[in-house]
């Protein structure tokens, strides 16, 4: 790089400090469940940024926290085949650049299997949905994992 006629303002680490929610915020796997542990009732949403390695998160999260019904979100959202067809118009041939999509959280889901999740929904289980569309349930705690 130092053909460049510039210093680059590239930040190889951002961060944004954020003042006043220090019992908010957790970092790894060991301060989530301990926090989630007083919130074992009710539906906990592990709302997950696409990415997340969801076997791990259940493996070394869900499962601990011993739910009465564990529903993954994956097992319910439309098929691979329906996706690529719904975001065809946003896809190019560049793996790095594309076109922003206006598709929400829902569009990835149809109504009649969210409607058949929540039925499975008991009140007085403790029950954790995880995964990217968590959050589109009715939830009692919602947790963002990145």
């Amino acid at each position: 790089m130092s053909d460049l006629a510039f210093v680059s303002q590239y930040d190889k680490h951002p961060e944004i400090k954020i003042r006043g929610h220090d019992d908010a915020i957790f970092n790894g796997i060991d301060m989530i469940r301990k926090h989630l542990m007083a919130h074992r009732h009710g539906v906990l949403c592990l709302e997950c940024y696409p990415g997340v390695d969801l076997d791990v998160l259940k493996k070394d999260l869900v499962t601990a926290l011993q739910p009465d019904l564990v529903i993954n979100m994956e097992d319910y959202s439309k098929s691979g085949l329906e996706i690529d067809d719904m975001i065809k118009d946003n896809l190019t041939e560049d793996r790095v650049f594309g076109y922003m999509s206006d598709h929400r959280i829902g569009d990835f889901y149809k109504e009649a299997d969210l409607m058949r999740v929540k039925q499975l929904i008991k009140p007085d289980d403790f029950v954790i949905i995880y995964g990217f569309g968590a959050s589109l349930l009715p939830c009692k705690t919602l947790v963002h994992i990145g």
